[in-house]
């Protein structure tokens, strides 16, 4: 049907543990690469339908339009469809998140990059979310527990269903309120006398914070924020100090709080860890 010019929708009935992919089954919904390079070359939309059997309720669909698929330069290849849809009071959440209480996980069991960017739609409404509510998306590192906006909010439509654009296959937050996070890039760090050393800053979902810093131990370094965000510290003599850094609102309220261990000492070959430090609030 794609090779003669049409669009394809295809359905899929799966038993119930299949349809929602079970945490402990290794489930495998495949679309074959030939089936998306056939899309690709001409120009036409691929949807799949996965229904629930038990149920008979749709529990998610994917769209790969033949539009997005020719001019993408991502190789083709088989994509793993399945998906894992579960409220985030219903998983562990690492790194601050457990209080987003009324959110979704989405984890898709395909990893790293897609031929083209692809819509996933499936139901919020059976999961307690209403026709007109605002979400907000989300990457989510499950090891790290970091998350990453990604520019995308979207609304529940008439039907309760939502439908999120991904062009990376991973976990993935839905959120009814915005995550404010901080992400630190070190740990620790080493360093000589009259050494300088910067450490990046990322807020994220903090709109008009603003960040202060300076040294536990006044007289071992000199902290300073820079205009890109980022803090520099600069050693003074040798001894231990932190790299005390506040995030404030707009009206100096302080939100959250993080550290980097600074270490000064003569002579001494500058490094550290620059295990990331990620911090919500």
């Amino acid at each position: 049907q794609l090779n003669a010019q049409r669009n394809v929708d295809l359905t899929l009935t799966v038993p119930q543990n299949v349809a929602q992919a079970a945490q402990n089954m290794d489930v495998s919904i495949k679309a074959a690469a030939d089936l998306l390079a056939a899309a690709k070359a001409n120009r036409r939309d691929l949807t799949v339908n996965v229904i629930n059997a038990d149920t008979r309720e749709p529990s998610y669909r994917w769209t790969f339009k033949g539009s997005d698929l020719a001019v993408s330069s991502a190789p083709v290849a088989d994509v793993n469809l399945s998906l894992t849809i579960r409220r985030t009071d219903e998983t562990a959440l690492t790194g601050g998140l457990a209080k987003e209480k009324n959110g979704l996980v989405l984890t898709f069991r395909h990893s790293g990059l897609l031929p083209s960017a692809a819509s996933v739609t499936f139901s919020a409404k059976d999961k307690g979310f209403q026709p007109g509510q605002k979400l907000y998306f989300y990457y989510y590192d499950l090891d790290t527990g970091s998350v990453e906006k990604q520019n995308q909010e979207y609304t529940v439509d008439a039907d309760g269903n939502v439908t999120v654009q991904i062009s990376h296959c991973s976990e993935y937050l839905l959120t009814p309120q915005k995550i404010r996070s901080i992400t630190v890039d070190t740990r620790s760090y080493t360093m000589a006398p009259g050494m300088s050393y910067e450490t990046g800053i990322r807020l994220a979902g903090a709109e008009g914070a603003k960040v202060k810093a300076y040294s536990s131990a006044k007289d071992m370094a000199k902290v300073t924020v820079q205009k890109n965000g980022n803090v520099k510290a600069t050693g003074l003599k040798a001894g231990t100090t932190y790299i005390m850094i506040d995030v404030y609102d707009s009206k100096n309220k302080l939100l959250t709080h993080a550290s980097v261990r600074l270490t000064i000492k003569n002579g001494v070959k500058p490094g550290g860890s620059s295990a990331r430090q990620v911090g919500i609030f």
